[in-house]
């Protein structure tokens, strides 16, 4: 059976080759090697940090890959029927959060925890951490409203909504 070759290995391939290449047919001289040598470094710098991001985004998706999908409203008859949430606000926030966390939201669950399942494992995938711009998309209403949301204090994605639908549901009877 034979292996096939991701994106990734043939661009690491591809780079190894072309290093090997230059440095076979180089020309001749020290400010050449020395400008070689920083390429290969960062080339292989590079290689590395890509493929460390995709490895971990690869990870992510398989871990809630395996989730049976639970539609939003079925998550909101299991969660939510007995609060005070309005269904069309939930869907709304529900959709938004997993658009920002880049996940499917039939995959997400409310016990999900920002420390645990949405965490990122490595350096490379923090540099791009979806939970950033969940904090940036929870923090706007916020502070639209005047409210205060104590991000530190949310451990689930449950909280979260909870606390964002609190903010609306309170500008909503503010505006009446």
């Amino acid at each position: 059976m034979t292996k096939k070759i991701s994106s990734t290995e043939r661009l690491f391939l591809v780079g190894v080759i072309l290093v090997l290449g230059l440095a076979v047919f180089r020309p001749k001289g020290p400010v050449f090697t020395s400008v070689l040598v920083l390429a290969t470094v960062a080339g292989f710098g590079l290689a590395v940090g890509v493929w460390s991001f995709m490895v971990s985004n690869r990870k992510r998706q398989a871990k809630f890959g395996c989730r049976e999908p639970l539609a939003t409203e079925e998550l909101f008859a299991a969660y939510y029927a007995d609060s005070r949430l309005d269904k069309n606000v939930f869907v709304r926030l529900w959709n938004d959060c997993a658009a920002k966390l880049k996940i499917a939201p039939e995959k997400l669950r409310p016990t999900d925890s920002f420390k645990d399942a949405l965490a990122v494992r490595d350096f490379w995938a923090s540099l791009a951490d979806p939970r950033e711009d969940l904090v940036r998309y929870a923090t706007q209403p916020a502070k639209n409203f005047g409210a205060t949301i104590d991000l530190k204090g949310i451990k689930t994605l449950d909280e979260l909504i909870r606390q964002l639908a609190a903010i609306e549901m309170c500008n909503k009877r503010v505006e009446k």
